[in-house]
């Protein structure tokens, strides 16, 4: 596919500022998110796919294959893909 292999990062953010204020979030989180832009790339090797998040915080990478259960963790908790 022709987005395998490639960076993402975000372009536009139109409306973002309003959703974030309307979440009510503490204003040192409301400021986090609004400047958090991470960087994705998704790749397949053989039958397997590697998603890629980069951040300031550092990276992190999900290894999966199509169809197929996974568990995994988001912010310190336990979530199946």
């Amino acid at each position: 596919m022709a987005f395998y292999g490639k960076s993402f990062v975000p372009e536009r953010e139109e409306n973002y500022e309003a959703f974030v204020k309307s979440m009510g979030l503490p204003e040192e989180r409301e400021k986090q998110t609004l400047q958090f832009k991470p960087v994705q790339k998704f790749e397949k090797k053989g039958d397997d796919y590697v998603f890629t998040i980069q951040t300031p915080e550092g990276e992190k990478t999900f290894n999966f294959k199509s169809g197929v259960e996974f568990t995994s963790a988001f912010r310190d908790r336990p979530v199946r893909i």
